[in-house]
């Protein structure tokens, strides 16, 4: 899966940088939140692609990241499955989904493959 990786994104312009259908789940700014650093996965609303990002798309997504001190981190897309919310929660990163259907990434592995087993 694709995605980008938006360093130093000034906090009054984070609306801008992401998708319209996002810009009324964006937390809360905070007073101290100077910039934030945003993780956006890619995906389209079609039949043909998913939004739902697996863990290892998460991973790979934090190898890219490094460490980033002293910022806020949001992780936008369609919906995360069970283990890619906890890697970006145990990384201090926020989620911003359009959807929750708590997928883990074997059953989605298994929806999205069917003939698979």
């Amino acid at each position: 899966m694709k995605f980008q990786v938006l360093r130093n994104v000034p906090a009054e312009s984070l609306t801008s940088r992401v998708r319209p259908a996002f810009r009324d789940r964006i937390p809360v700014i905070r007073p101290d939140d100077m910039a934030c650093t945003l993780i956006v996965f890619r995906f389209q609303r079609d039949e043909k692609a998913s939004g739902v990002v697996t863990s290892n798309a998460v991973k790979q997504a934090l190898n890219r990241l490094g460490d980033v001190p002293n910022q806020r981190i949001l992780a936008f897309a369609g919906d995360f499955t069970q283990e890619a919310r906890a890697l970006l929660k145990e990384n201090r990163i926020e989620a911003v989904t359009l959807t929750y259907f708590g997928w883990t990434d074997e059953r989605y592995a298994a929806i999205r493959n069917p003939n698979s087993g």
